[in-house]
């Protein structure tokens, strides 16, 4: 596996574009009598944040899953949502894990994407203030940090805070990065509050920030977004990945795991171990996962009458049109 990080959208499509993961196989020799063995196929994935979120992802790194199904992954970490799709978009990567409702916008819009593999069916975040703020009303002039104006996280925190008698105009809403960023603007006192996703959220209830409103929606989908190339040329490899991240749910999903899982979680967020076995405890209790990484219709159906509501999508689409399912049926006939 290779791993990146990125600073701006513009380095993420300039290193990925010289990546390798083209649909032709090469060959080396076995050493053993002149045979020849396929090498392993790149895929070059893009996620948006260090995040308990893509934790299927770091468990078919960390574990093998991916190597056992002849992948070399290539990670990229984008600096948010909107470079993910970009990098998708603009064909610098194959497979990313965006927040669902920017990408389906995006495909509304006509991004080459499909969605070929589910990865969960909740939506976990917190709003978290500063230490003089203790309560929605508190905020009124101050700012608030969010990920995107558009994302799930901050529709589903400004109707929170509306509930709670918080009108978008009583606050400055201001966009940050990712909730590591969020969290050291936080703790600089540059802002009244920001909205957090775990690991980060359970570290800053750990050290005594103030919860304003803990978010757990079901029944919004976040999935694996393929390129329309790389799922119709490549379908193999696709249904490669697709039975990873099956390996990787399940074995997340074995109780056996758990002290690995969080060292894995430790490794590749940088948080805290006592962090990660709160993010651990908190989505296995919240049932986070999709076990056999399904792509439910009527849990995007869901997803979708959501962003309708909101304006993000047009009417009332059909799942269907949002999904290739090739690579999972694949996948399901070589169990």
């Amino acid at each position: 596996m290779r791993r990146r990080s990125v600073a701006t959208i513009g380095a993420a499509l300039l290193v990925l574009a010289g990546c390798g993961g083209g649909s032709d196989s090469e060959s080396a020799d076995s050493g053993g009598g002149g045979g020849t063995q396929s090498a392993p196929e790149v895929v070059r994935i893009v996620v948006p944040a260090d995040s308990g979120l893509f934790w299927d992802i770091y468990v078919a790194e960390e574990e093998g899953m991916f190597e056992a199904n002849g992948i070399e992954s290539e990670v990229t970490l984008t600096p948010g949502p909107a470079p993910t799709i970009a990098a998708l978009s603009g064909g610098a990567a194959d497979v990313g894990a965006p927040f669902a409702e920017q990408a389906l916008a995006a495909m509304e819009q006509g991004a080459p994407l499909s969605i070929f593999a589910g990865q969960s069916n909740r939506i976990l975040a917190t709003v978290v203030g500063a230490r003089d703020v203790t309560s929605a009303a508190d905020l009124q002039g101050q700012k608030v940090a969010t990920s995107n104006v558009d994302d799930v996280v901050t529709i589903l925190m400004d109707k929170a805070l509306a509930e709670e008698g918080l009108e978008a105009g009583d606050f400055d809403k201001i966009i940050v990065g990712s909730s590591g960023e969020r969290y050291q603007s936080l703790q600089s006192g540059a802002v009244g509050a920001v909205s957090l996703t775990a690991p980060i959220d359970r570290r800053a209830l750990r050290e005594g920030f103030p919860v304003l409103v803990e978010i757990s929606e079901p029944g919004i989908l976040t999935a694996h977004f393929g390129t329309d190339e790389f799922l119709e040329e490549r379908p193999e490899v696709a249904a490669a990945y697709v039975r990873s991240m099956q390996q990787a749910v399940e074995w997340l999903l074995d109780p056996a795991n758990e002290e690995r899982a969080v060292e894995i979680l430790v490794d590749r967020t940088k948080v805290d171990p006592a962090d990660a076995q709160a993010t651990y405890d908190l989505y296995f209790a919240e049932d986070v996962f999709l076990e056999g990484s399904v792509v439910d219709e009527d849990l995007l159906a869901d997803t979708l009458a959501f962003l309708s509501s909101t304006g993000r999508v047009n009417g009332t689409p059909d799942p269907a049109d949002y999904i290739n399912r090739a690579a999972l049926d694949a996948a399901a006939e070589q169990d």
